[in-house]
């Protein structure tokens, strides 16, 4: 059976929104921290690319940097990695939140 696009379905659980921000990180655990910009947002987690490699299980500290006077609060949480893709620039990364603190 081949599935269209009109056949699918989106199963998230939340609506991802676009957002393009500064984004802050280090894998728990190590000392060195990266930076990135988010993609995506929702309720349930994030999208960032940069140029760190992360790997799906790993934990975000994880700091979103929203330019002054933007719509968008900045963000403080703990993200577990669930996907991570190598690229030529670099690695897009999604994960979901574990912890928000702020």
């Amino acid at each position: 059976m081949v599935l269209t696009m009109r056949d699918y379905t989106e199963k998230r659980a939340s609506r991802r929104i676009p957002v393009e921000c500064v984004v802050r990180f280090r894998i728990v655990g190590a000392e060195q921290s990266y930076q990135a910009c988010s993609k995506n947002l929702s309720v349930g987690g994030i999208a960032i690319a940069g140029t760190a490699v992360v790997k799906p299980g790993d934990t975000l500290e994880l700091q979103l940097l929203p330019p002054k006077g933007s719509a968008v609060l900045p963000l403080d949480a703990l993200v577990t990695v669930t996907r991570s893709t190598e690229n030529e620039s670099g690695c897009e990364v999604a994960g979901y939140f574990k912890e928000v603190r702020a």
